[in-house]
Formats: C-alpha cells, sequence, structure tokens
C-alpha cells in the first residue's frame, strides 16, 4: 500500500519561518500575508502562490512570488532583497514538520509599482523544494 503526502501550506510554512528573521534583519516588523492587508500598513510582503511541481512522492517545488510593498521604491526594494535572501537562507531548516531543501530564483527583485495604491512594490519568485514526513 502506497502512503499518500499531506502536503502542507507552502506559503504558511515560509511565512512562520520568515517572519521573525525579517524583523531581525530590518529592525522593525513587517506583516507577512497572503493579502493585501485591510487597512493597508506602509510596509508589508505578501507571499503569493504560484504554482510548482511534484518531484517525487515525497517532495513538492512550490512557486512562490514574494511581493514587498512600500512608501517608496528604495525602501520597497530594499524589503523584497532582504525577503528573498532569508527564503535562500531557509534551505537545510526543518519547519513544522517540512523539511526544506533547494531554492531556485526565476525572477530577482524587480520594479512593480502598484498604480492602483500608488505605493512602491518590488516582486520576486522563486521556488523552494520541501519534502514532507506526514503520510495518509
Amino acid at each position: 500500500m502506497e502512503h499518500e503526502p499531506i502536503f502542507a501550506d507552502e506559503i504558511e510554512v515560509l511565512r512562520t519561518a520568515m517572519l521573525p528573521r525579517l524583523e531581525l534583519k530590518l529592525g522593525r516588523g513587517v506583516p507577512i500575508s497572503t493579502k493585501i492587508p485591510n487597512p493597508r500598513p506602509s510596509e508589508f510582503v505578501r507571499l503569493v502562490s504560484a504554482g510548482g511541481e511534484r518531484k517525487n512522492i515525497i517532495t513538492a517545488s512550490p512557486t512562490v512570488a514574494v511581493e514587498a510593498w512600500a512608501a517608496d521604491a528604495p525602501t520597497a526594494s530594499r524589503i523584497c532583497r532582504v525577503a528573498t535572501a532569508i527564503v535562500h537562507s531557509l534551505a537545510g531548516e526543518l519547519v513544522g514538520g517540512v523539511q526544506l531543501g533547494g531554492v531556485g530564483t526565476f525572477s530577482l527583485p524587480q520594479d512593480l509599482p502598484d498604480e492602483d495604491s500608488g505605493h512602491a512594490r518590488y516582486t520576486s519568485t522563486l521556488s523552494i523544494d520541501m519534502s514532507y514526513i506526514d503520510t495518509l
């Protein structure tokens, strides 16, 4: 009988691991969520699941967009670059029962202003191998 893995919520795994590191590196708390917060803070990070692939019975490689908003482009760029570096630094860690592996970069942080709000936004796109222990 085969055992199918119960794949974790990749965004929640990353958010949990990233929050304390982002605060430590930036010297201030910056919210991380999957939606644009309401009310909108002056700075925040949004993680968006963008597909991915299953590599084998226990490993998936989700694709995640990292978006950083701020009042100005240099700050949004810095937050996005720090958040992207943090994802890369997670390789080899165990987070909530999920073993994190190699990280690939599809797109380095790029300026993508939010025309609706007028806020600066930078975005990058990554993939990260995640191996799961919990099975059916």
